[in-house]
């Protein structure tokens, strides 16, 4: 009797688990889909580009911004990965080559999670009076973006998320194995956020 329960169970397993596969792709869109906020651009009075594990693309897509006039400043936000040099290091460098002045450009170095982006650029906005900002990341991150900004900036600051939205393929995300890997995390992370606030 409980050898055939069990096999009746590894039946049903295997009837529900062929189903999942065989519409993966009716299914997987909207997993990926949902991870993404994209605003529509806002002019604003900084432009926060978060740092990443990325190609660089989030710079150039808030470049493209502030060349178009949405900002006058540019906010790069990220943490330290190398001995003597941070990401946002490069991360400026890559911006000045880009052309954008020097000037115009505010560092953070000291944020290592979505969390610390928004609370040490919370710090920077203030300090310089800002009364709105234009973040720019990934197009997976731009939800769980959405979310702690909107939590950690007072309302009557206004929060505007945008992402370059060519970088990443809804109807084909599984297929990158790098695009894969960030949604299977942030998925991790954004219940991670929901459920414990990090």
């Amino acid at each position: 009797m409980k050898r055939r329960f069990l096999v009746l169970i590894a039946g049903i397993l295997l009837i529900f688990s062929t189903a999942a596969v065989s519409s993966f792709n009716v299914w997987a869109p909207w997993i990926g889909g949902y991870l993404i906020v994209n605003q529509t651009p806002q002019r604003s009075d900084v432009i926060i580009i978060l740092s990443g594990t990325d190609d660089g693309g989030r710079i150039r897509y808030g470049v493209t911004l502030y060349k178009r006039g949405f900002a006058p400043k540019i906010l790069l936000s990220g943490s330290s990965y190398l001995l003597e040099e941070t990401g946002i290091d490069l991360m400026k460098v890559y911006a000045l080559s880009l052309g954008v002045p020097e000037r115009d450009i505010w560092v953070d170095r000291d944020s290592g999670s979505t969390v610390e982006n928004a609370r040490f650029a919370k710090g920077i906005t203030d300090k310089n009076r800002c009364q709105s900002v234009l973040v720019v990341t990934s197009p997976a991150h731009s939800r769980r973006t959405k979310m702690v900004f909107n939590k950690m900036f007072p309302k009557e600051i206004s929060v505007t998320v945008s992402c370059d939205p060519s970088t990443f393929d809804v109807k084909r995300w599984w297929k990158t194995p790098a695009i894969a890997r960030e949604v299977g995390y942030e998925y991790f992370v954004f219940l991670c956020y929901m459920f414990f606030g990090f």
